[in-house]
């Protein structure tokens, strides 16, 4: 199963009125999850926004994988520019975190054949089915948000079990 920590980076919800940066809490869920490799699913376009993020990323760097969540949190079934838009994200998080990106997490879960040619073009893997704290179902990703207390606390709750 992977563990996917979900939209790193986004500022506020294009669809909520929601800021849902908080360095502590995703600390918080990091230090959780220490022994446990997760992927930070990331908006590319707003990695610039908090270096105090992606230094403490980078110092921690082998405890996490890397995925695209998008350039922006957009929905990747109806932009027209797919390959382009995952492109300049997978460069940019490959750039700034010296690492290969292998998946991309597409927002919402919002997908087409579209957004799964231009995963395979790009070389990189379509995570399409996942499930989301609290409720855990059988699914081969396990989404979650350090932004969100009550997943967090689900979070904890399920690596002790």
């Amino acid at each position: 199963m992977i563990l996917r920590d979900d939209d790193i980076y986004l500022t506020k919800s294009p669809r909520y009125d929601i800021i849902y940066y908080d360095f502590d809490k995703f600390k918080k869920a990091h230090k959780l999850l220490k022994g446990h490799k997760h992927y930070l699913a990331i908006i590319a376009s707003e990695i610039d926004t908090y270096p105090e993020l992606t230094e403490y990323i980078l110092a921690n760097k082998k405890d996490f994988g890397f995925g695209i969540h998008g350039w922006e949190h957009s929905d990747y079934h109806r932009i027209p520019n797919i390959e382009e838009e995952l492109k300049r994200a997978k460069d940019k998080i490959e750039e700034t975190f010296d690492t290969d990106v292998k998946w991309f997490f597409p927002p919402w879960n919002r997908w087409g054949e579209k957004t799964e040619q231009a995963c395979i073009n790009l070389g990189i893997k379509l995570d399409n089915n996942y499930t989301q704290f609290p409720d855990i179902k059988k699914a081969d990703t396990l989404c979650f948000h350090y932004w969100n207390d009550k997943e967090v606390n689900a979070l904890a709750k399920w690596l002790q079990s």
